[in-house]
This record gives C-alpha cells, structure tokens and sequence, in this order.
C-alpha cells in the first residue's frame, strides 16, 4: 500500500471488533508466538489478510478490523513466516497515553515501520481508554458505538498527522519517538544497536548519538528503564521467571536471573 491508501483506510472506519465479533478458527494456536505484557495495544487491519492469536484462540484478520488487546492478555508476537504484505495500524498505551505506527510486512514475516508514531491527546487516549472499557464491560450495542466513533475520529486524526504535520506534537523528533516506541512496545526484546540501526535506517553508531542528544539517556539505559518498569507489573500479576525471561529477550532463566540481582534495588524500591 502506499501512503495515500493507508490515509485513506484510516478514514474508512472499523467493521469488526476482535475477539467480540469474531469467530475463532481452527488453527492450531501452538504456532503462533505468545507475547503479553502490561500496556493496552489494538491494531487495525488496513491491507491485506493474515490470522492472528488472542488469549489462546485464533482469528482470520482482514481490512477494517480492530484487534483489542487488554493489558495481559496472551497474543500473537510479532508475525509468522507466512504473513507477507501486510499493513497494520498498531497503537499501543504508554502511561494512559496512545502512540501509533503504520507496519508493513514483505516477505517470512519480516516487517518494517513505515510511518513515525503519532502520539495522542491525553485528553483523547483517556476517552479510548473509558470507551473500551465500557464496552469490554457490557458488550452493550451503544457502548460498542460510542467506542468505534471514538476510535474512527482518533483514526482520521492519525491519518491527518501523518500527512501533514508528522512529529508536531513533541519535542523529540518524529524519529526518535519512533525509536522510544519500538522499544517501549517491544520490552526491550531484539533491541540491539545493530537491529534498531536497521528498522529505523541509520547507522547504528548515528543512531545511538541522535538518541543521546535528544533524550538524554542512551539506548542501553532505556532499555534497562523499559525492562525493570515490565519486571514490576510482570511481578506483580504473579508472572514466572521464565515467562518474564522470554518476554524481555533473555537468553534463559539463567541470565534474567543475573540481571534482576544486578538491577533489584531498581526494580524493588
């Protein structure tokens, strides 16, 4: 799709709501990669078809539908080798505030960003947030309306920040807001130098430079911050060792249990 077609479904409107009006399929659900973590996220489907896992059952995926994802809940992670010329809308909360970027697959589940993140309103993320739980609460026919109106305007919104005004509503450049996403909405898993250099286009030693100089931290110690901010609600919610392990991209048990002791005064005070 190019950028013209993705403005253009972002202001078409949601037709489905996953899992609420779905119908799971047979699929074996042991293919796909489970994934889940604190933060809210939802994608809407804008090219193309593909399946995807939720809280153990599987659903067939095409344009126009919204995938909600509540904090915890098992999902897909990531994309199979079988998906292939995808483009998604994923929006996923950071501290009640809603960041979006447009992904786009090409071929073995390879995927790239093709779109900065477009952060919204507070004001705007907070409504999503009542409106979605007000309807996950009743799966009422007014509550799922007044959601998908809040939505489609958030959605035409995006799409008019990403034609005309990308990165306006911060102080870090469109780019490096992007960077902080990945990472956030990632855990900190396969965010290397090298890997992120690679998603995002620069050199990796330009790219760790760029990132200093407007954030102030470097991209390790952003990590670490995203990592321990997962260790407590992971904890929290009775999350085992292994579990958080995988979730944080850890090479075993072993080695996420050398950096707890290393970070523990960080993550217990």
């Amino acid at each position: 799709m190019d950028n013209k077609e993705i403005y253009a479904r972002l202001r078409s409107g949601i037709k489905r709501i996953i899992p609420f009006e779905g119908i799971p399929g047979k699929a074996n659900s042991d293919s796909f990669d489970p994934s889940s973590h604190p933060q809210h996220e939802l994608l809407l489907a804008l090219g193309g078809s593909s399946e995807t896992m939720l809280n153990g059952e599987v659903y067939q995926i095409q344009p126009g539908d919204l995938i909600l994802i509540d904090g915890w809940v098992p999902h897909s992670n990531g994309y199979r080798k079988c998906d292939t010329n995808l483009t998604h809308l994923l929006g996923s909360a950071y501290d009640a505030n809603f960041g979006f970027s447009v992904l786009q697959t090409n071929f073995e589940g390879n995927y790239h960003l093709v779109s900065n993140v477009v952060f919204l309103e507070k004001d705007i993320s907070a409504l999503i947030t009542r409106k979605w739980a007000a309807f996950t609460r009743t799966k009422g026919i007014h509550e799922r309306e007044m959601l998908v109106q809040t939505l489609n305007l958030a959605f035409s919104e995006i799409a008019y920040e990403l034609e005309f005004s990308p990165g306006k509503n911060s102080k870090l450049s469109s780019k490096i807001l992007s960077v902080c996403d990945y990472i956030q909405r990632m855990n900190g898993r396969d965010c290397s130098n090298t890997h992120l250099g690679k998603m995002f286009g620069y050199s990796q030693t330009y790219l760790a430079q760029r990132f200093r100089d407007e954030t102030g931290s470097t991209i390790r110690d952003f990590i670490i911050e995203t990592r321990i901010k997962y260790v407590r609600n992971a904890l929290t919610h009775g999350l085992r060792q292994n579990e958080i392990a995988y979730e944080l991209g850890f090479s075993s048990p072993a080695s996420f249990w050398i950096w707890l002791q290393k970070h523990r005064d960080q993550i217990f005070n």
